[in-house]
């Protein structure tokens, strides 16, 4: 299945260190979607709008993403993919 892409041409469609944690962690394609997002502290209602989701789902791959990576806020996900580069 074939998902919309992101409207928001700010973000990298194929960042390497957003590529390398997906790989290293089995992310879908759909939360590697959501991690280029949270990287840039976007908020759920922007993200749900961009991929044509509702905001429960964002919510959920969120939740799927910080799980999958051991990372307790969102907030810290810049920071963490920042540490991730530097290993």
């Amino acid at each position: 299945m074939s998902y919309p892409r992101p409207l928001d041409t700010t973000l990298a469609p194929h960042d390497p260190v957003i590529d390398a944690v997906t790989t290293e962690y089995k992310l879908t394609c759909r939360e590697a979607d959501i991690l280029r997002y949270l990287r840039s502290n976007t908020g759920n209602d922007v993200i749900a709008a961009e991929l044509y989701l509702s905001e429960e789902t964002v919510r959920i791959h969120v939740r799927n993403v910080l799980k999958k990576l051991h990372i307790d806020l969102r907030q810290n996900v810049s920071a963490w993919l920042d540490n991730y580069c530097m290993q």
